[in-house]
């Protein structure tokens, strides 16, 4: 239910999120037939709304101004389109939050300054959990006992002092009512605390990772936060004599008493057993705890190996969290593990071979419980794709548990480390296909296009969320993966090549930021920006985010996990489904109507990877023009499809590949196609009979044009402000290139 905020009346929220709205009447709308109740959710026009939206004064006060300037733009403009309306107040939301977001820092600097506690030897800063908890528990027993006038006053006072209220504000307030204004501002004060709370817990979460129930590590961050200020409160209430919550945290972890069904439980348990056990022989040599010796051996070869990044050591912490479980289930410890020998090198390896599908959302099941999960939901297994990692990293960790001496492991198991063979002689008994992809066929491209972008659908998403559709133009024309394209940056990655008086746009992938990741040594490679995306609009989007002095060429909200494409993965998943469900849905009547069995298709192979096989296909499916070599092919895609690797590729020359993509033809796409394409559909005749009548589908390209006319803008060509750099498309990363590009004649 919306819920009107009373000091606003241009303002409500609804599910937890804050909407600006406004009445247009129908004179001041182009094209417009009638009254209506404009309404734009805050989260899609201001970049910075995770930082606002727990202060309800700024949004109270932005939602006013973003009322007056609207109607001062109205009236000045006379007519005006709903997409020049929602660009308008995007640009006043980030305008107006720059200003606002510099006058919070100021303030939240003087109290945290003031809730800043020196002890002798040590500093401990405001923002840190023990100092806020010491002011929210003062405050908390001041609000229980409001009646004492004195100690409200002085503390109100106090508050006042680092706050941006004036004197002259103060002797406004009558008299009588002063001592309500003073409660009110301590009750402000406490929520905002707890709101500090709970941002340094969102930024420290490991620091508290042992208060969030086993049940809930499938929660979101911001869910997980919330969880652990509500115990982080009672600690604080039952423990008001603490001076270190974080080491009280820890104390609590130790002394409780994990369940069985906990992964986490069953290694720290397993743990102090052993620990235990130790110090029960105390007539036996000292003996070390399995566990930290595989821990310790990890770290070495992690060191040995240069992984200092997560996404580096993601792979082996993978697989040795299900190789644990093994240990644990068998009874493994630091005196018998010598005795692993190849019959429980084999069981382990069916064992995880038998993970399913997608088991990262199942974080506190074991490798046995999965086991189990996959069997009874008649789940597939892991992807061959996604196997090769694991399969490697363990295979090399081996070689170090080989010449740890507290280990003594076998090195003949080396051979039996065949994940790979494993799994897909797996998949082959159990008839689960071996195939994780498939192409994106030229009718889905079209249905998706017809179902995901119409004119009313596209023009929403060009207001609100560009990159829902420019990611999959670039998908499918560029044959970029969706992490390249959604990480994209202005300084570390937009160039433009100069040739013959032509300027040619491109990308030059890296990893010279720590949000930029590529998958691996070949995906370091130029991305040209083709005639047909430019033709779509794609300068006039970097035009806009660059005038706004934004950094990134999409937005996106980072996490390591997802990375920069979380949002954008929900989308086109949510999307493709909706799609084959409707499709599906359709070929059924047909056969029905036909008198035929209907075959069911598995459609779960058409992904947002499939965009990149289709356009690999395109690419090595003939030679385009002169130049257009099978070096060159590789240099485009980053990988060598289709062909023997040969090694890094290198980079291409802007205006080679410029040439080569536009030489593929993408008219059977309604992309922008040659010919118009139509559907027949059933209409009544003036007789009153049925009739199948072709009408044409507006293509992607008409719809855009569509768009931008409506807001009052031409198709950009250029980017005059972004110089040349003729010369950094050569600069290679410090990969050894085995073979180089040759540059066009």
């Amino acid at each position: 239910m919306k819920k009107l905020l009373l000091e606003n009346s241009y303002c409500y929220e609804f599910k937890g999120m804050y909407y600006f709205r406004k009445r247009l009447p129908k004179k001041v709308i182009k094209n417009g037939t009638k009254d209506i109740n404009f309404r734009k959710s805050l989260s899609k026009i201001c970049t910075d709304y995770n930082i606002i939206k727990n202060k309800k004064d700024i949004i109270i006060n932005l939602t006013k101004y973003l009322n007056e300037q609207l109607s001062l733009y109205i009236k000045l403009k006379g007519v005006i389109t709903i997409e020049e309306i929602t660009v308008y107040i995007q640009d006043l939301c980030n305008q107006y939050l720059k200003e606002a977001m510099i006058e919070y820092s100021e303030l939240e600097d003087l109290r945290n300054e003031d809730l800043q506690i020196i002890d002798s030897d040590k500093v401990v800063e405001g923002h840190t959990i023990n100092a806020i908890a010491k002011e929210w528990l003062n405050i908390n027993q001041i609000t229980k006992k409001l009646n004492n006038e004195d100690v409200v006053i002085q503390k109100a006072k106090k508050i006042i002092k680092r706050s941006n209220i004036t004197p002259d504000q103060i002797l406004e307030i009558p008299d009588n009512q002063k001592l309500n204004f003073y409660i009110m501002l301590i009750k402000s004060e406490k929520q905002i605390l707890e709101n500090d709370m709970r941002l340094y817990i969102s930024r420290n979460l490991n620091e508290f990772h042992t208060l969030i129930n086993t049940s809930s590590y499938t929660l979101t961050n911001e869910q997980k936060t919330e969880q652990i200020l509500f115990k982080v409160l009672d600690l604080i209430l039952e423990n008001p004599d603490e001076n270190d919550y974080i080491s009280l945290i820890k104390r609590l972890a130790r002394e409780f008493i994990p369940s069985s069904h906990d992964r986490a439980a069953n290694v720290q348990a397993f743990t102090e057993d052993a620990k235990n056990n130790i110090h029960k022989k105390s007539d036996v040599e000292d003996d070390e705890n399995l566990f930290d010796i595989i821990d310790e051996v990890i770290k070495e070869y992690f060191k040995d190996k240069n992984k200092i990044s997560d996404k580096s050591k993601k792979p082996l912490k993978y697989v040795i969290r299900f190789f644990k479980d093994y240990l644990i289930e068998n009874k493994f410890t630091s005196k018998n593990f010598s005795s692993f020998d190849k019959k429980n090198m084999t069981e382990f390896v069916e064992l995880f071979c038998d993970l399913p599908i997608g088991n990262k959302k199942y974080a506190n099941e074991t490798l046995y419980t999965l086991k189990k999960i996959r069997e009874d939901n008649k789940i597939n297994r892991i992807q061959l794709s996604s196997m090769k990692p694991y399969s490697t990293e363990f295979r090399n960790i081996w070689k170090y548990f080989c010449n740890e001496p507290k280990l003594n492991t076998n090195a003949l198991l080396l051979d039996k480390i065949n994940f790979l063979n494993t799994l897909t002689l797996c998949k082959e008994i159990d008839g689960e296909d071996t195939q994780e992809v498939s192409e994106f066929k030229i009718e889905d491209i079209n249905g998706f296009i017809k179902h995901t972008y119409s004119y009313d659908n596209l023009r929403t998403i060009l207001r609100d969320s560009p990159q829902n559709f420019y990611s999959f133009i670039i998908g499918l024309i560029c044959g970029c993966r969706m992490n390249e394209i959604m990480a994209l940056r202005f300084e570390e990655n937009l160039r433009v090549y100069e040739k013959n008086n032509q300027r040619y746009f491109y990308f030059h992938l890296n990893e010279e930021h720590k949000q930029l990741s590529l998958k691996n040594t070949n995906a370091h490679r130029n991305i040209v920006i083709p005639k047909l995306l430019i033709e779509l609009g794609f300068l006039n989007h970097i035009n806009k985010r660059y005038k706004r002095g934004k950094e990134t060429i999409f937005d996106f909200t980072y996490n390591t996990n997802a990375k920069a494409c979380g949002a954008v993965r929900t989308f086109f998943s949510r999307k493709l489904d909706s799609y084959f469900i409707k499709k599906e849905k359709k070929l059924k009547q047909i056969a029905k109507d036909k008198g035929i069995k209907y075959k069911k298709t598995d459609n779960s192979k058409t992904q947002f990877r499939s965009l990149r096989k289709t356009f690999a296909n395109k690419l090595f499916s003939k030679f385009y023009i002169d130049f257009d070599t099978e070096i060159n092919k590789k240099a485009i895609i980053g990988h060598t499809e289709k062909t023997e690797s040969q090694g890094y590729a290198g980079r291409i020359e802007p205006s080679i590949a410029y040439e080569i993509l536009n030489s593929f033809d993408w008219s059977e796409t309604n992309i922008n196609p040659s010919v118009p394409h139509t559907e027949k559909i059933e209409i009544i005749s003036e007789e009153g009979k049925k009739e199948l009548k072709d009408i044409i589908i507006p293509s992607l390209k008409t719809n855009i044009d569509k768009f931008y006319n409506n807001i009052n803008e031409n198709i950009l060509y250029d980017l005059p402000w972004l110089k040349n750099h003729n010369e950094d498309w050569k600069i290679v990363t410090t990969l050894k290139s085995k073979k180089l590009i040759k540059d066009k004649k």
